[in-house]
């Protein structure tokens, strides 16, 4: 009798363990308990509280990591702004609708998986790599992709859609905003030349006041110009060989030309 009892004590003691999220960075259990998610008071996080649990604000709590996230399956909010984390794995998250994450030190952020997301902000990270492809982007509400220097292509469903979004202001319609330095691309594979690394393309004169020529060693298949913003001031489809820059003010503005399999990116001074 005394073995059979000692088996049940070990069965449901494992038992309960089995059942409490592993969640290795401290900061990130600490903002859990904070935020009322342990809910029967026992200092950890059961699946069962994982599970219940529909929206998180757990900004400017250090966190560096918040793996223990995949037990959180009926999540529709996550907001993790100024935290320390450099990688977020959501791929389990799959009712996520609204996710912010800026000021963070992300590097890649891919968001393939959370097909419900329509607000995305990742503003100011280290971000390198970004795929919001998901195929609900014609549904997004807002996304902001901007001030990631380092960010060259953002994946999405519809190119086309995307530029035609880019508004960098609150209000309505939705905001689309990235940096100008990046471009909407269906297959991020394809690359990118650098802004000032590319002698395939001519753009001159440099600075322009009247027509901007171009020359290419291929075709062109579109031109988009953007403003220091981001904001898409102007799309061309076809073979171009110049642009009229009188109608925009003076400053500092972006070329992302398209040729076959590849994007170049080339910055102008309008004087």
């Amino acid at each position: 009798m005394k073995t059979i009892g000692l088996l049940i004590l070990f069965f449901v003691t494992f038992s309960g363990k089995a059942q409490i999220v592993n969640i290795p960075d401290p900061f990130f259990k600490s903002a859990l308990i904070n935020e009322g998610v342990d809910t029967n008071g026992d200092g950890e996080i059961q699946i069962s509280e994982a599970k219940a649990v529909k929206m998180l604000y757990i900004g400017f709590y250090s966190i560096n990591s918040i793996e223990g996230i995949e037990s959180f399956t009926s999540l529709t909010t996550l907001v993790l702004e100024h935290n320390n984390l450099k990688f977020l794995d959501l791929s389990k998250n799959a009712s996520l609708i609204v996710l912010a994450t800026q000021d963070n030190n992300l590097t890649t952020l891919d968001l393939s998986n959370n097909t419900n997301l329509t607000y995305v902000d990742c503003y100011n990270n280290n971000l390198e790599s970004l795929n919001i492809k998901n195929g609900n982007n014609l549904n997004f509400e807002f996304f902001r992709g901007s001030n990631n220097p380092n960010l060259k292509c953002i994946q999405v469903d519809d190119e086309e859609y995307a530029n035609s979004r880019i508004n960098c202001y609150f209000g309505f319609p939705p905001e689309w905003c990235k940096d100008p330095t990046a471009f909407y691309s269906e297959n991020c594979n394809l690359g990118i030349t650098d802004v000032e690394l590319n002698n395939e393309v001519l753009i001159y004169p440099i600075p322009v006041t009247e027509t901007l020529y171009i020359e290419s060693n291929s075709i062109i298949q579109s031109i988009i110009v953007f403003d220091i913003l981001g904001k898409n001031l102007f799309i061309k489809k076809g073979d171009i060989k110049n642009i009229d820059f009188t109608l925009f003010p003076k400053g500092v503005y972006f070329l992302e030309i398209t040729k076959e399999n590849e994007k170049v990116l080339k910055r102008v001074i309008k004087q």
